[in-house]
Parts: C-alpha cells; structure tokens; sequence
C-alpha cells in the first residue's frame, strides 16, 4: 500500500512542479526500501526517469539494462536493504544507476569516492574503466592523485585556475629538477632538519618517506643525495636513505601550487 502510495506521489507530479513538492517527494524517495528505490529506472522521481528523460533520450529501461548489468548485479544482493542504510560505496554505485540509465554519451562525477573505503574506491573505478572501454566518456574531479593516474587526460586545477592539462604521464615528466625520497626512522626529525638545510628548495612527507628538491635544479641527484646525508648526519640523523625517483602526478600538483599566483 505505501508503495502504491508513493508512485502515485510521482505519477502526479509534473516536471515544472518538482520545486513546489520537494518535501512531499523526498519523503516518498526516502522512505521505501532500497528494492523500491532501485527501481529507479521506474520510479526514482518517475517524472525525471520514466516521464521526462526517457521521452528526451528516446528511450527504455529495458533498452538500457545493459549499460548498468554489472553495477546492479553488484547492488542486487541488498535488495531487501534500506538505500540509507547502504555503505558509502554501494550508494555511490546506486547513483552511478540512476546517471546511466539513459545512456547518456557524457558522464560527469564530482569527487564521488570521497568519504569511500580503499576497496569500494578502487572497485568504483574499475566500474569507470569498463564504461569507459564501452565509449562512455568520463569527466571527473578527485582529490586523490592515484585516481587522477587512471585517467586519459588530467587537469591540476588550484583555486579555480588551470596549472597543467595533459596526460598523467606527460603532468609527471614535466617536474623540472631531481626528486629524492629520504627515509628514517624518525620522520618528523628528519623533516625539521631538512627545512633548515641551505639549499632545500621543497621538502614535504610523502607515504613512509620525505619527497626532497634542491634549490639547485641542475645539481646531479648523486651529488644532492650525498651532500645531503652529510647533513642530517651531522644533525643527529644516523639512519638516513636516499633515493633518487620519478616525480609523479602529486608531485608536480605540489610543486606547482607553491608557485607565485597559482
């Protein structure tokens, strides 16, 4: 009966009227169960779905079951479950539903695995990767860098102004001087010292280690990397590795944001 009651919600309101009966359609949206609420292709907000985007795209649900097979065949075992009560991966793959099932040629994401564990991100992703290969263009924001490496094209952006766009491997062989990995034991001691060096030009924690540039952007990185265990020996750091090493993506977005007007 609260099924009936909340298609009939849909069914009678038009799409001029979604702003006038926003409240009455949220309570119809987030009341059912997570069955009611995958059937988005029938119902979530029927006059945007089922009224209005499949008259404009020409479109059915059924035509378009296989553009979202292998995301609902992974949503499908929490059926029974409530759309709120879902982890954060599963409602992002719920809405990832929703934006496909008219099978649009652009899909646009905005950072939609923040908030979502290891696992569900790197699972999302592979999801991107499929449609992707099946000629699906993708554009999305992220603020992780290992997502931006997945992408064909990428666009470091810092207070709405472009600082590079190119391909993720094109951004990394930009960085302009010698990267050099130090590691030790006490990380934070290292760090300090290493801000109080000379010729330190950037110095910043990165995973287990400390990503180093020299204000000497033409010094050999073998010349750096002794001088500069040389040094934190003398400042009590015993335990020092060096290690020269690529720049990535993160790198030059960090190298580049430190310029002046970026």
């Amino acid at each position: 009966m609260r099924q009936r009651r909340q298609e009939n919600v849909f069914r009678s309101v038009g799409f001029r009227e979604v702003f006038v009966q926003y409240p009455q359609l949220r309570g119809a949206l987030f009341n059912p169960r997570f069955q009611f609420a995958i059937e988005l292709f029938q119902v979530c907000a029927g006059f945007l779905f089922r009224n209005y985007q499949a008259s404009v795209f020409d479109t059915t649900i059924q035509a378009s079951y296989g553009q979202i097979a292998v995301i609902y065949e992974q949503l499908e075992p929490f059926k029974d479950r409530r759309a709120a009560a879902l982890s954060g991966g599963m409602k992002q793959k719920l809405a990832l539903c929703c934006a496909l099932v008219h099978r649009p040629e652009l899909l646009l994401l905005d950072e939609p695995t923040t908030g979502v564990d290891a696992v569900s991100r790197r699972e999302f992703w592979d999801l991107l990767g499929d449609l992707k290969r099946g000629g699906l263009t993708v554009l999305v924001s992220t603020p992780y860098m290992d997502e931006a490496n997945r992408c064909d094209r990428v666009a470091l952006i810092q207070h709405g102004r472009l600082l590079a766009v190119d391909t993720p491997e094109a951004i990394a062989q930009s960085f302009g001087r010698p990267l050099l990995a130090v590691h030790a034991a006490d990380r934070y001691h290292a760090l300090r010292v290493l801000r109080d060096y000379g010729h330190t030009h950037t110095v910043y924690p990165f995973g287990e280690s400390l990503h180093y540039t020299d204000a000497r952007p033409e010094a050999p990185a073998g010349q750096i990397a002794n001088e500069l265990g040389a040094f934190l020996e003398t400042r009590g750091v015993h335990d020092a590795r060096i290690d020269s090493i690529p720049a990535t993506v993160e790198d030059v977005f960090m190298e580049r944001m430190g310029r002046p007007g970026a």
